[in-house]
């Protein structure tokens, strides 16, 4: 099997479906990858609720203390090891972040 990538430098590009990541707009995510536990900030924005999905959609079980300038969230024990999608709603809008889980 071949496997050709092409990289191309395209800065006026629009890309339909992907967040506009800017420092300004784009919450904090850190340690990311983590072992359980990271925190989320974000200074623009007030942060209304966190939910973490597994790779099949399923919300798994989570703890979110809030903090002044955003949040920090323990995961459930007895989780793989993988990639989890992370849903931040914020008062006018939700994203999603990949986050990877490692213990």
């Amino acid at each position: 099997t071949c496997t050709t990538q092409t990289y191309f430098n395209a800065p006026n590009s629009i890309f339909i479906g992907l967040d506009k990541l800017t420092p300004s707009t784009s919450p904090s995510i850190y340690p990311n990858p983590n072992s359980g536990s990271f925190v989320i900030s974000s200074s623009k924005e007030w942060i209304r609720s966190v939910i973490v999905f597994d790779y099949m959609g399923r919300p798994v079980p989570l703890q979110v203390e809030y903090l002044n300038d955003g949040v920090s969230v323990s995961m459930g024990e007895g989780l793989l090891n993988g990639i989890y999608y992370l849903k931040i709603r914020f008062n006018e809008e939700t994203r999603t972040r990949k986050i990877i889980l490692v213990r």
